[in-house]
């Protein structure tokens, strides 16, 4: 409980003065139970089958108040917040996954398989949103390999993917739409993600390591979403078309790293250099709030990153010398935009450093 002179103001929040104060006092029960198993048979020498599955009971149930304080809220009203409800879910996952080993060096898959999130309630109700929300499911189609070429010097994996998402659940902090000034989660509707990563690792002389990887990723809604107020009176919404990216969701990752391994006298030694980028994605689902564009709604940019270090070692202790943000770049890891203000969390700035390890067998 925080009381005397009040907190913090902005957007319709006032929590400056007297009387102003913010309490939560609400115990959660959760209950999760699970039965879950898999076999595998060989099929002949060179393919096999695995199916597994996964049964599962879940009960969550919340039970308190929330409070703003006399005054807390002057636009929306908001004062004692009280909760009384509980969410059950019950279902079945599955997954059936065929391996076929080409030779000893190469190997091909196909994976059909089911996930979930449990449902769940939320810490109050509104006018547009239920006091509970849904479990969440994804079921994806994959198909991958596994490789060594050139005598084992080079190595190549690799999967593309379809998954659709069902019921996904979205949390957010959204005061003028939900009318409650905490964050709730409602369920969505329905999600696309088609994607492909591949990774190479490559030895061409002795101790050289080199390594590329790459992620492709296509995340937005298969179907609209319009968050209807249960209140006709309540002309606030939230509503993102079909076809909307999913927030936090990067198009293209990829990284580059070399690592070169010598003996330096009686030491063991290295030197690995490592280079990351992370496309640009949105901060938010929602494209329009009521009729007006959602100004929350930002891209955040991308960034990249460049990690070096060289190590000394020999027995059991290793002498590292590092630099981790190398160009000292400002990446903008997540942007968080709403009503009490606008937050960037970024990375770490250049750092340098020196680390002993040692290992005790």
């Amino acid at each position: 409980c925080i009381r005397d002179r009040g907190m913090a103001q902005g957007g319709g929040m006032n929590l400056l003065g007297d009387n102003r104060w913010y309490l939560t006092d609400q115990k959660r029960d959760q209950e999760e139970m699970a039965i879950f198993g898999e076999v595998s048979y060989d099929i002949t020498e060179k393919l096999t089958l695995l199916l597994g599955g996964r049964y599962f009971e879940n009960e969550d149930a919340i039970k308190g108040i929330t409070a703003y304080g006399i005054e807390a809220f002057d636009s929306y009203g908001f004062g004692l917040i009280d909760v009384d409800v509980k969410a059950e879910d019950e279902d079945a996952i599955f997954k059936v996954n065929v391996a076929y080993a080409i030779d000893d060096y190469r190997n091909i898959y196909f994976t059909w398989s089911e996930g979930y999130r449990p449902g769940g309630v939320n810490r109050a109700s509104s006018p547009t949103v239920d006091p509970t929300y849904e479990p969440d499911f994804l079921t994806n189609w994959e198909f991958g390999w596994k490789t060594d070429w050139l005598n084992q010097s080079l190595r190549w994996n690799g999967a593309a993917y379809f998954m659709e998402w069902e019921d996904m659940q979205f949390t957010q902090f959204n005061s003028a739409a939900f009318l409650q000034p905490i964050g709730l989660t409602i369920n969505i509707g329905e999600a696309e993600i088609t994607g492909i990563e591949t990774d190479l690792s490559y030895l061409p002389i002795d101790g050289l390591l080199l390594t590329a990887a790459v992620a492709y990723n296509e995340a937005e809604l298969s179907e609209d979403f319009v968050l209807i107020p249960t209140d006709p009176t309540n002309s606030r919404s939230l509503n993102a078309p079909k076809g909307t990216p999913l927030p936090f969701a990067p198009e293209w990752k990829f990284n580059l790293s070399a690592r070169y391994d010598f003996n330096m006298g009686s030491f063991g030694s290295y030197a690995q250099i490592v280079y990351a980028y992370v496309d640009d994605s949105y901060n938010d689902l929602f494209v329009f709030n009521g009729d007006s564009v959602n100004t929350d709604r930002q891209k955040q940019d991308s960034y990249e990153n460049v990690n070096a270090s060289l190590g000394l070692g020999r027995n059991t202790w290793n002498l590292e010398l590092f630099v981790t943000n190398l160009t000292d770049e400002r990446a903008e890891i997540s942007r968080d935009t709403q009503a009490y203000g606008t937050y960037i969390t970024t990375n770490r700035p250049r750092t340098i450093g020196l680390k002993l390890a040692m290992r005790f067998d």
